[in-house]
């Protein structure tokens, strides 16, 4: 989308130096047709789930648990696959963001090594991650 400056200036001087009307009707024009939010890149985090706020790291998972995760900057409509360590690594789960790319879900940490790990949600060429360290749960 474009603004036409020289039709906003021409529309201002027919009117009489009235700026108003012409500014309404040019923002008016612009408004009409799908927009998109402009959109960071992509980024998730590992969500406290009593505070629904994200966790800070250091961040310390107990395993085999399940974690929430909040994602945002994807493409809408297109699935993410979270995976543990490297993008072919264990898959934790999917989830479709929402209309503005955003995506608030539940994955589930699987037996695996206690240590620093990765979690990574990929969308086709696209990634993020966040580095979390295992703990096993207490026997």
């Amino acid at each position: 989308m474009r603004l036409d400056v020289s039709r906003l200036r021409n529309a201002i001087l027919k009117n009489s130096g009235s700026i108003l009307p012409a500014v309404v009707l040019a923002l008016a024009a612009l408004l009409v047709g799908t927009h998109a939010q402009a959109q960071g890149p992509p980024a998730i985090a590992v969500m406290n789930t009593a505070t629904h706020t994200p966790l800070k790291p250091p961040i310390d998972l107990l395993y085999p648990s399940t974690i929430r995760l909040r994602g945002e900057g994807f493409a809408p409509g297109v699935t993410v696959t979270v995976h543990l360590d490297t993008r072919t690594g264990p898959r934790l789960g999917t989830a479709v963001p929402g209309k503005v790319g955003n995506f608030l879900g539940n994955f589930n940490i699987p037996m695996t090594s206690s240590g620093p790990h990765t979690i990574i949600a990929v969308q086709g060429t696209i990634q993020a991650s966040e580095a979390v360290t295992l703990v096993s749960q207490p026997k």
